[in-house]
């Protein structure tokens, strides 16, 4: 629907957008659909057959709802001339994919080592219940935030990507997606799919939908092999299918249900006090003499409340909102992201405003699945490193300009 009214069609940004936050908080509704059996993976699904299951999924419907309405309210007009860009442009395009492949390599080197410390060298063969519990206190979220705005440089690129980000990002997803690390595989590829869309032709929507399908393919022979071993192997291609991978990817409303249920019980929303407490312990950081209470003891984090009470099931923007301001949260939250995502859509191509808009998309795709805990630090250091990015850019713009010049000046 929106993907025609968006410059950029199925590759927009409220295209992607939506479609992910879909698939993340309604892919268990094709399960009851398909009159199939409800399994996913080994985890507990009593959850979705009490009240406050149906509820999630009503609540979660409301959030795609919100955020639609905003996405077709934006019309993007074609564009007929682009107003000139700077001169600086073309060397922001040279300057910015080389840091960006320098981000991604020293992000997955980061993984490797913080993970390899954390479990052993055959961590990549534990499951993904037990990295989080061997993870839980080390700074996974920012090493993926590195990674993933490594790749957003990369797609300001005119040319191929450069082949060491391409080794690590492959090693990272060798090792990464097996053990379950689905979304902080798939979101820089998104990322850098948005960004590259934005100055050079993607492929079609039948592509794309075969691109999908495939990618849950995987999502699901990842699956069972967690559950049977590389023994099997043969027989996880023949059983995994897409709407398998759907379902694991949809677990996330749990989040939602869980949330519902604490409401439902008597407690009331949080007004606002789990994305307060982020910015407030990042301005502490930065305030000589300020303290913090320790974050896994802070349980104004819906991180760490979530993990408290209901375990390592992650976070969820829908689940967030309404935890603090009940369904009018999750309508305006979502209502504003919609804005923010169609915003992106509309916004010049020039590459320096772009890769301001991609950090605001980056910290919005961790979001679909993880708290609001560390954005507000995300969004610092990915707004900075932008800035040194265009900074480097137009000061070497700026030399090679002045040279001529002075060469001519001496003549």
């Amino acid at each position: 629907m929106w993907a025609q009214i968006s410059i950029n069609g199925f590759w927009s940004a409220r295209s992607i957008y939506t479609g992910i936050v879909i698939l993340f908080h309604l892919g268990l509704v094709v399960y009851p659909i398909l009159n199939l059996d409800l399994r996913v993976s080994d985890a507990p699904m009593e959850w979705l057959t009490l009240p406050a299951g149906p509820r999630a999924i009503w609540t979660s419907s409301l959030g795609v709802l919100s955020m639609s309405l905003a996405c077709i309210l934006v019309y993007a007009q074609p564009r007929s001339g682009e107003p000139a860009l700077p001169e600086y442009e073309r060397e922001l395009r040279r300057v910015a994919p080389r840091l960006g492949s320098w981000t991604v390599v020293v992000s997955v080197a980061a993984w490797v080592y913080t993970t390899a410390s954390a479990m052993g060298l055959g961590f990549f063969l534990a499951s993904y219940g037990a990295y989080k519990s061997a993870t839980i206190d080390l700074p996974m979220d920012y090493i993926f935030f590195g990674i993933t705005m490594g790749m957003v440089l990369l797609g300001t690129t005119l040319d191929g990507v450069p082949k060491a980000a391409l080794v690590a990002f492959v090693i990272f997803a060798v090792l990464g997606f097996p053990m379950g690390l689905r979304g902080e595989v798939l979101f820089p590829l998104v990322a850098y799919a948005l960004m590259r869309a934005r100055h050079h032709p993607m492929p079609r929507a039948g592509s794309l939908v075969v691109l999908v399908l495939i990618a849950l393919f995987f999502i699901s022979g990842v699956k069972e092999l967690r559950q049977t071993g590389w023994g099997d192997a043969r027989d996880v291609l023949t059983s995994a299918n897409p709407i398998a991978g759907v379902g694991e990817l949809g677990y996330t409303v749990r989040t939602v249900a869980e949330v519902d249920q604490w409401h439902q019980a008597g407690e009331l929303p949080r007004n606002g006090a789990t994305y307060w407490a982020p910015i407030e312990r990042l301005s502490n950081r930065l305030m000589p003499g300020a303290e913090n209470v320790a974050a896994k003891y802070d349980y104004r984090l819906m991180n760490v409340e979530m993990r408290s009470r209901a375990g390592n099931l992650g976070g969820s923007i829908i689940a967030e909102s309404f935890r603090n301001f009940g369904l009018t949260g999750v309508f305006v939250v979502m209502f504003l992201t919609g804005l923010l995502c169609a915003g992106i859509d509309v916004a010049s191509t020039g590459a320096g405003r772009q890769l301001i808009l991609g950090v605001f998309f980056v910290v919005l795709l961790q979001h679909v699945r993880n708290s609001f805990t560390p954005i507000p630090l995300q969004l610092l250091m990915g707004v900075m490193l932008v800035t040194v990015v265009i900074f480097i850019a137009r000061s070497i713009a700026s030399v090679s300009t002045d040279a001529p010049n002075r060469r001519a000046a001496r003549a």
